[in-house]
């Protein structure tokens, strides 16, 4: 742990998260990651759905276009739309561009951007690995929401991950989309601990 801390400090990193798989005791860690300076946060509930039984009901809401991020300039408009959508401070937005640029438009990674009126409102995002479709990186700007475009982004990108023949899709709720991912199909399989760490060079 003091290695890891160490690796981070080195390179200006104040803030750290120290996640727990689900299998792990937190009791266990509790102690040693508070004594290193460690706040433990309740972890979000992490959820998984049978993507052949995907609720499909609720469609594509009127005037969306849904594409995916193939270009430099996609990337960026759609990085700008999931800071604001998922109200992150505006300096995140230059860290979060640099690393989906490393990462590349190719798969394992599939980013998609939703438009009304020619205006990026809602994105998702895919991480196929290990045999699963992860979900990750829904977001609405603030004026769009009460509209389902949650829903027909997380959908979206689903269907699409069934078609490359997964049939698992996994994600980490916020409290804001949990009802949106129960009405597709998911349900809470576990919850996935986590401490953090601020301030602190």
């Amino acid at each position: 742990m003091r290695e890891a801390i160490s690796w981070f400090r080195a390179r200006s990193v104040t803030n750290l998260t120290w996640w727990l798989a689900p299998t792990v005791a937190r009791q266990d860690w509790d102690n040693l990651l508070r004594t290193h300076g460690f706040h433990f946060s309740d972890g979000p509930p992490s959820m998984a759905a049978d993507l052949r039984a995907l609720n499909e009901t609720g469609g594509t809401p009127q005037g969306l276009r849904i594409i995916t991020v193939t270009d430099e300039r996609a990337l960026q408009a759609w990085v700008r739309t999931f800071i604001v959508g998922y109200e992150m401070p505006p300096d995140w937005e230059k860290p979060l561009l640099e690393m989906m640029t490393c990462l590349g438009p190719e798969l394992p990674v599939r980013h998609y951007l939703g438009y009304l009126e020619d205006k990026p409102v809602a994105t998702s995002n895919l991480f196929l690995s290990a045999g699963v479709a992860g979900l990750q990186f829904v977001a609405t700007l603030p004026q769009a929401r009460g509209r389902g475009l949650g829903g027909a982004m997380s959908l979206a990108a689903l269907l699409e991950a069934r078609q490359m023949g997964y049939r698992i899709g996994i994600l980490q709720s916020s409290e804001m989309g949990f009802p949106v991912y129960r009405r597709l199909g998911f349900q809470q399989v576990c919850k996935v601990d986590h401490y953090y760490r601020t301030g602190r060079p």
